[in-house]
């Protein structure tokens, strides 16, 4: 049983800036500098990050809907269109990709620990709690959406 209390407590951004602010400390205790990933793929996704971070927003303020992460249940309709098409978290996913551009700055292997974090917890504490309220407002619309669309990607 995992403690229900931290579900929807911790805004996604904050995690994000958590997972990949103790990755940063500990690359800089361990890692060798010398070692870096292609800058190139970091802004690939920092460029793939803003695509489904303005999409996600836009959708949501298209069918005036929330965005908001602690109250899922003021959720009015359900965004099935645009980057929601693609999966149905297109702002944790743009999340994700900031997190991963930054811990691949310099590589080392906490950089899949940080990336790990975040999406468990994520998973755990933010989206499922979600897909519960999103099921219960929306019951067989959202069931179909779930069958047709990725959570992630």
């Amino acid at each position: 049983m995992t403690p229900r209390w931290l579900e929807l407590k911790i805004p996604p951004p904050v995690v994000a800036i958590l997972c990949g602010g103790s990755y940063t400390l500990i690359s800089e205790w361990f890692s060798d500098p010398s070692v870096f990933f292609p800058l190139t793929v970091s802004l690939i996704c920092i460029l793939m990050a803003f695509f489904f971070g303005v999409g996600g927003v836009i959708g949501c303020w298209r069918q005036k809907t929330t965005i908001h992460p602690w109250n899922p249940e003021d959720t009015v309709s359900l965004v099935t269109t645009g980057v929601f098409q693609l999966t149905r978290n297109p702002m944790y996913l743009a999340l994700l990709l900031c997190v991963f551009a930054w811990v691949i700055q310099p590589l080392h292997p906490a950089s899949a620990l940080a990336l790990v974090i975040f999406v468990l917890y994520l998973n755990r504490f933010q989206i499922v709690p979600e897909e519960r309220a999103l099921a219960d407002k929306f019951g067989d619309a959202y069931a179909a959406y779930r069958t047709r669309v990725r959570r992630w990607i």
